[in-house]
């Protein structure tokens, strides 16, 4: 029945057409529409229409759930035979291995024209699912609850056998968002993603990246270019809970002091956001807020009273008359590397919120050393300041200084000669690969093309029709928006160091 239906569906179109695209009788060599249908594809959970691009010859969708075989029976109409390979392939009765991109030869009274059919097996990004008991849900940042991981590394990294967990949500606006970033806690430490053993791990959400880069971005730069002591690694991955598809996350390290992390000593951040039940303190020179976050401290314990002493007396230093002397100066005390990486990576993306406002990492060592990082949070950056403040357009545009006339310790720095070459140096490194990041950029947001557009079914951050092709177009502008965006930052950034 279902095959007479379609025959008549065909031959009423072709009557209301004439028989052709434009008269005359003829067809043009090309696919009307291309789909797989649950009728003749069991394993799929609903229809999956393609994308069709004729001025390109490409065929092109994702399928909206991840199946063993891609041996599938596509059903198309193009008013012509279709072969593969020089076999006939029988709309919606043939069936065609897409595991890879397959060549379709169209032809119809007008002639031949070939298709490339490309059609992904779910994202192809590496899977995370995460069961609680008794599927319960996570509701606050503050109650663990238990539940298992596992891990398909998908052949970028090791797979991982289902592992005791707590889980937990985070974050502080990015808690209130409808997509939650979430905290792991596994029950021993092991590796994870291809990453250094430990017990904590994030999942962070990207709900306001629309390119889901930004954070991967900087940590790849610190990677590469910084000489941070722990630099980040982090992996886009898919993230299922309770068997229901939460969309694309990026797993990361915890920032937690450990041999594998950071070294030793404390994980303090500048944190104008932190809660009244947190280890705050304020300086007596800046008024910056300091939230130790790393190990656990009560507030006015030895520990904490500590701390706290070593940054405001670091601040008494840096601030004062004598910062420069060599001897007793700020350098004895601050790694000036970690303030200058630091800073470029900020600058560079323009970071709002690393204005010393929140989410400013340093590091007090065991032996009385401050360190700025680890790097984190850019979901903000990169030309993304999203809230309609009347600071916004000035955050956004890539011109201009904002964590050095902003951030005081920043600030003071660039009164040292020796910061400010140093800074030039490290900047030049980076400056020099400018076409490399840049083509790194469109890699990693090629590897996502399926990612983002199942994210999207998710969550509508795009598009809120479900459309393959209109939300790969709403993304693709969105990835050239930022390329532009950071292309335009690396002029300007280089125009205004060399003039320090």
């Amino acid at each position: 029945m279902k095959r007479l239906l379609l025959s008549v569906m065909m031959l009423l179109l072709l009557a209301g057409c004439g028989g052709s695209d434009g008269g005359g009788g003829e067809q043009e060599p090309k696919f009307k529409t291309f789909e797989f249908l649950t009728a003749d594809n069991p394993q799929l959970a609903k229809n999956v229409q393609l994308y069709i691009d004729s001025s390109a010859a490409t065929v092109s969708g994702v399928l909206t759930v991840e199946v063993s075989s891609m041996v599938l029976v596509p059903t198309f109409w193009l008013g012509g035979p279709a072969t593969v390979d020089g076999q006939e392939v029988v709309s919606g009765e043939s069936a065609v291995d897409f595991s890879e991109p397959v060549t379709f030869e169209v032809t119809t009274e007008e002639g031949v024209k070939r298709y490339t059919v490309d059609v992904k097996n779910f994202s192809e990004l590496p899977v995370v699912r995460i069961t609680t008991n008794n599927n319960a849900p996570i509701v606050d940042k503050e109650n663990w609850i238990v539940g298992t991981m596992q891990i398909d590394g998908k052949g970028r990294f090791a797979d991982m056998p289902s592992t005791s967990i707590e889980i937990r949500g985070r974050g502080n606006s990015t808690w209130d968002y409808p997509k939650k970033p979430y905290a792991i806690k596994l029950s021993s430490k092991r590796e994870v993603a291809g990453m250094p053993e430990h017990k904590r791990w994030v999942l962070l959400a990207h709900w306001n990246d629309k390119v889901h880069l930004r954070t991967e971005l900087a940590f790849w730069l610190g990677r590469e270019y910084a000489d941070l002591d722990w630099k980040q690694g982090g992996e886009q991955v898919e993230l299922f809970l309770n068997g229901e598809h939460k969309g694309s996350y990026f797993l990361c390290e915890h920032i937690k002091v450990d041999k594998n992390r950071i070294p030793d000593g404390y994980a303090i951040e500048v944190d104008a956001k932190a809660g009244s039940d947190e280890p705050v303190f304020y300086t007596t020179i800046t008024n910056l807020p300091f939230n130790v976050k790393d190990p656990d401290v009560e507030v006015a314990s030895a520990e904490f009273d500590a701390v706290k002493q070593a940054i405001n007396d670091f601040e008494s230093v840096l601030f004062g008359d004598d910062f420069l002397d060599e001897e007793s100066g700020y350098k004895s005390i601050a790694d000036i590397g970690s303030f200058v990486d630091w800073w470029i990576s900020n600058e560079f993306s323009k970071n709002k919120d690393a204005s010393f406002y929140t989410s400013c990492y340093l590091n007090l060592t065991a032996e009385g050393k401050i360190k700025m990082g680890p790097l984190w949070d850019y979901d903000l950056g990169w030309g993304n300041y999203v809230f309609n403040f009347d600071i916004t357009p000035y955050i956004n545009s890539p011109e201009g200084f904002w964590i050095k006339d902003e951030a005081a310790w920043i600030e003071r720095m660039f009164e040292d000669p020796e910061f400010v070459a140093l800074a030039k140096e490290k900047w030049g490194r980076i400056y020099a690969d400018r076409a490399v990041i840049v083509a790194k950029v469109r890699e990693m947001a090629e590897r996502q093309r399926a990612s983002i557009y199942l994210n999207d079914l998710r969550w509508q951050r795009l598009s809120n029709v479900g459309d393959y092709s209109l939300i790969s177009r709403y993304y693709d502008a969105e990835v050239d928006k930022f390329v532009e965006w950071i292309d335009r930052r690396f002029a300007w950034m280089n125009s205004a160091i060399e003039a320090l």
